[in-house]
């Protein structure tokens, strides 16, 4: 995902890897300097699980059209400008 959004930013080549225990701590410590909390730990926790569900096509029944993430967030980047 942070390939994609770089990509339509501008092609940044910009990336570093962060483990996750870090990353908790300083979303944690962050949440409880500012009062802001956007994003739990259970959430990151979540992300991370590498959980894999079933292909079920729930966007058919409901009559939803697909779009891919890539043209989602290229769409949002356009729309910024």
């Amino acid at each position: 995902m942070i390939k994609i959004v770089l990509k339509q930013l501008g092609g940044l080549k910009f990336r570093f890897f962060l483990p996750v225990g870090l990353f908790k701590f300083l979303m944690m410590s962050y949440q409880r300097l500012t009062g802001n909390m956007q994003f739990t730990p259970d959430q990151v926790d979540s992300l991370t699980a590498g959980e894999v569900f079933p292909n079920y096509a729930w966007w058919a029944e409901s009559g939803i059209d697909i779009t891919s993430f890539e043209e989602g967030v290229k769409r949002m980047v356009d729309s910024s400008e």
